[in-house]
């Protein structure tokens, strides 16, 4: 009689599972992302206005400013990709979008678009007193 050796595999049902698992964990990391903006959207953001000095940590800053997000089309909707724009552009600002590239960018393979942004900054909020 031949020695077999058994292999151990998981049950069927216990690899459905582990598979449903993995894709949720990635669905969960599947959120648009901030990368530093490419050459050409930072080029696309006009002069802002002259600040009188430094700023400070917590300053209203209200020049216009380059934003880059990575996305996949594929796991994001369009208004995923813009609210999460929109919550990077202080007070609620104007947002302009000016590029959109796929190759040889920053993003990672699962979210290999990148489109890049203009935010023009909204005016400051006035201080809350108690």
């Amino acid at each position: 009689m031949p020695c077999e050796t058994a292999t151990a595999r998981p049950p069927a049902s216990g690899r459905a599972f582990l598979a449903a698992i993995l894709l949720a964990g990635l669905a969960a990391c599947a959120q648009p992302f901030e990368v530093p903006p490419p050459r050409e959207a930072k080029l696309a953001v006009p002069p802002g206005p002259a600040l009188p000095g430094p700023l400070g940590p917590f300053d209203y800053d209200p020049r216009p400013r380059a934003i880059a997000l990575c996305y996949g089309n594929m796991i994001n909707d369009p208004e995923e990709v813009m609210q999460k724009a929109q919550e990077l552009c202080p007070n609620n600002g104007r947002i302009e979008r000016v590029a959109e590239d796929f190759f040889w960018n920053t993003c990672a393979l699962l979210q290999p678009m990148r489109v890049s942004f203009v935010c023009f900054p909204g005016p400051p909020e006035p201080p809350q007193y108690q």
